[in-house]
């Protein structure tokens, strides 16, 4: 049986400055796409899809909380990067 091979999408990594609920949500849609379930393995993207020194926050994160579920992890991200939008 051949292995199942993933979808490449178009997906950027994060910026300081981009809206980080625009990011989980395109995140979400690349796990959704790909059918992946483990928690372990979406947290480890996640991080991944991070850059500089966010990617060593999320390194970090992740160790300093080995039974967190990627829910708890976006909930944090989010909580720490949101980017507040001022229409004025």
């Amino acid at each position: 049986m051949a292995p199942l091979s993933r979808k490449s999408l178009p997906y950027q990594n994060y910026s300081i400055g981009i809206d980080s609920n625009v990011h989980v949500r395109m995140f979400q849609k690349a796990i959704e796409a790909n059918g992946e379930k483990q928690d372990v393995d979406i947290m480890t993207l996640f991080c991944f899809t991070l850059k500089d020194a966010i990617l060593e926050w999320g390194e970090n994160f992740m160790q300093s909380h080995p039974s967190y579920i990627f829910l708890e992890l976006e909930a944090t991200f989010c909580k720490r990067y949101h980017t507040i939008q001022n229409d004025e």
